[in-house]
């Protein structure tokens, strides 16, 4: 059985009409690969457009870090300044803690014990000029008395009232 140059021609016909019914699905799956690839192309391009902006914004956050590093360093040394500053002027109350407690007990020691000595220096003298106001100068020299006891249960006061502060 010979087949004819027709006959071929027929089959080659009918095998390609069948190859292309067979290759249709495959060649529409093709299509949409390609536009599936279209897309996921476009959606890297967008990924790589973000990636872009986010590694803009974390160079402008390690920027600003720097900046607060450097600003908080800056505090640290100023706390420090500070803290020396402080400590100068603690020891300048405790001075001036010292210093006052000092005029305190000249005064109580040796101002008071002079106004005391001067006062009765001068009830003797009112004593021998005027003898006959005798009750007078003793009324004189107990309001002077009062007046110094007054004044030394004022500072008794005060001191009682700063050790009960301290204790």
């Amino acid at each position: 059985m010979a087949l004819t140059r027709e006959d071929l021609q027929a089959i080659s016909e009918l095998l390609d009409v069948k190859f292309d019914q067979k290759l249709q699905p495959i060649k529409k799956e093709i299509v949409e690969l390609k536009v599936d690839m279209s897309n996921v192309k476009e959606e890297i391009a967008g990924l790589k457009e973000d990636m872009s902006g986010v590694k803009t914004e974390i160079a402008e956050l390690k920027e600003d870090m720097s900046n607060v590093k450097t600003e908080i360093a800056g505090l640290k040394k100023e706390i420090a300044g500070l803290k020396e500053d402080m400590s100068s002027v603690k020891t300048e109350i405790g001075r001036l803690n010292d210093r006052t407690a000092g005029v305190i007990i000249h005064l109580e020691n040796v101002t008071d014990r002079g106004i005391k000595i001067i006062g009765e220096g001068h009830a003797d003298l009112t004593r021998k000029l005027d003898e006959a106001l005798k009750i007078e100068n003793e009324k004189e020299i107990l309001l002077l008395r009062m007046n110094y006891l007054e004044g030394e249960l004022q500072m008794v006061k005060k001191r009682l009232s700063e050790l009960e502060k301290t204790a």
